[in-house]
């Protein structure tokens, strides 16, 4: 966790999901009060998933691997490696703890 922005990994076993999201801090804390949109009172952007945030700056690029058929947990190992190819491409102002981190998304 950075002072402004920190990286969380969300597993859903029961639904098979595996998302990672960048959450912008406040003074270093979470900002845990947002609406639907994931913006906070003063309409900044607060919550944003990865992929969203990778997919507006890499244009057409495929981002993720197609597992297919393997087991879910065979399958978050090839999206983890998929996560951290986006971070280290296309996050690296994240990666710096950047205020700006989530700039094109405001």
């Amino acid at each position: 966790m950075g002072r402004n922005l920190t990286i969380e990994f969300i597993l859903d076993q029961r639904e098979e999901d595996f998302d990672c999201e960048i959450l912008r801090l406040r003074d270093g804390q979470r900002r845990d009060e947002y609406d639907w949109n994931f913006q906070d009172a003063e309409g900044m952007q607060v919550r944003e998933s990865l992929f969203t945030l990778a997919s507006s700056r890499a244009g057409s690029q495929q981002l993720f691997h197609k597992p297919g058929g393997l087991p879910f947990k065979q399958k978050v190992s090839i999206w983890l490696g998929d996560y951290e190819h986006m971070l280290r491409v296309y996050g690296q102002d994240i990666l710096k703890d950047s205020p700006d981190g989530m700039a094109d998304r405001v």
